[in-house]
């Protein structure tokens, strides 16, 4: 049973998330005997520390054809496995370079789909944005042997395997250190935003500019209302509307992995703009309430009140005359919202994220206010964590999925 083979595939243009997924199936593997070799794409093999997995780099696209270098690969390892380890982003890239179904079916190994989307509970179209949309393949419905992480997928989902992380070791001394390092006073609440370099992207629709530029500024008014609350961003780069909340905004532009994950054990709550991200899930583990913004309106100012079931504030109506019509959102400024809501309806990891509209500013600070400072709502959650945490826990492994998909 050890000393096998597994070649794993990462090819896209983007992913270092979908990647990391991945990485952590090859350690758990390593750790059992066998051996992973990855093929990867150039801007990939950014992510992969010098000498912990063997990475190989696929030629570029356009190039020279990659046929060769996967049945070398083939050859000389002999691999019990072929992991593509995202299901679109592979499938996406092995199609521009012209290669079929049928000839990796042909390199004689088991092939599994990473699918870190849940994508047979989705309506298979990825709607990255109102102007760029795709349809994924439905042979990822009905394929067998497929690795799907939990959270973001339901626990019950076949193919599910847990990737919550052990939580931080950090001492309650060195959580008030660093509270006391980024100025939050005894008695204050300290909310974390996390950003990643693509919400900073410059984007040629002005629709998706006006929201990306209008979100932070409803945000910082939301937050203004706030007292004794202060707001620590990691982030690229400043949210520029955020700055009109003085110094009660502090930006870092990164942090050691360790430092941040002490940075969100020392949080009151975590604040999303996106509900996907991987921050929520250690915002889960480190026992940290977090509250998600997203967006269900589509349409103009004048369609906004219909929405809301009420008027909007006037802080709400003032923001929509300058930014609406928009679109609907889970990724801010993104969309992936006809994605991602088969995904999230139901699904006992969504309760956990508090998604909230942000265009609702009176349940937008409800729950701002419940969640920093409601004890009992705050013990109510924590019981809703450990219930969540416990069912994930017990949930096989990756690398216990890739021998169960091999035995059978």
């Amino acid at each position: 049973m050890s000393h096998r083979n597994h070649l794993f595939l990462a090819l896209g243009r983007s992913g270092w998330g979908e990647v990391q997924l991945a990485m952590r199936v090859a350690r758990e593997l390593q750790s059992r005997g066998d051996r992973v070799t990855f093929l990867v794409s150039r801007v990939l093999a950014k992510a992969f520390d010098p000498g912990e997995l063997r990475v190989e780099l696929a030629p570029p696209e356009g190039y020279a054809r990659i046929e060769p270098h996967l049945a070398y690969y083939a050859r000389e390892l002999r691999p019990a496995t072929v992991v593509f380890c995202d299901y679109v982003q592979v499938f996406s890239a092995l199609d521009r370079r012209g290669v079929d179904a049928g000839f990796i079916a042909r390199l004689g190994a088991r092939l599994v789909l990473m699918d870190p989307w849940s994508l047979r509970e989705s309506n298979l179209v990825m709607d990255a944005n109102p102007y760029h949309t795709v349809e994924i393949s439905p042979v990822i419905r009905d394929f067998p042997y497929q690795l799907i992480p939990v959270p973001f997928a339901r626990p019950e989902i076949p193919g599910g395997f847990a990737v919550l992380d052990a939580p931080s070791q950090a001492t309650d001394a060195e959580r008030q250190a660093l509270r006391a390092e980024l100025g939050v006073d005894d008695g204050e609440r300290m909310i974390l935003l996390a950003s990643s370099l693509w919400q900073y992207k410059g984007y040629e629709h002005s629709e998706i500019q006006s929201l990306a530029i209008g979100v932070p500024l409803l945000l910082a008014g939301y937050l203004d209302q706030l007292k004794g609350v202060k707001l620590v961003h990691v982030g690229a780069q400043p949210l520029h509307g955020l700055k009109d909340l003085g110094d009660r905004y502090r930006w870092s532009s990164s942090l050691p992995s360790s430092k941040f994950r002490t940075l969100m054990a020392s949080s009151d709550l975590v604040l999303s703009l996106n509900a996907s991200a991987t921050t929520n899930t250690m915002a889960v583990v480190e026992d940290v309430p977090v509250l998600t913004l997203i967006n269900g309106f589509e349409g103009d100012a004048d369609e906004l009140e219909g929405w809301l079931g009420r008027a909007p504030s006037d802080r709400v109506r003032q923001w929509a005359e300058y930014h609406l019509p928009t679109y609907r959102f889970y990724m801010w400024p993104m969309s992936f919202w006809n994605l991602l809501h088969p995904v999230l309806t139901d699904n006992p990891y969504a309760e956990l994220l508090h998604m909230v509209q942000v265009l609702d500013e009176a349940a937008v600070i409800s729950s701002l206010e419940r969640l920093l400072f409601d004890q009992t709502a705050r013990d109510l959650d924590r019981e809703r964590r450990a219930t969540y945490t416990a069912a994930v826990r017990a949930l096989p492994s990756g690398a216990d999925l890739v021998e169960r998909y091999l035995a059978s």
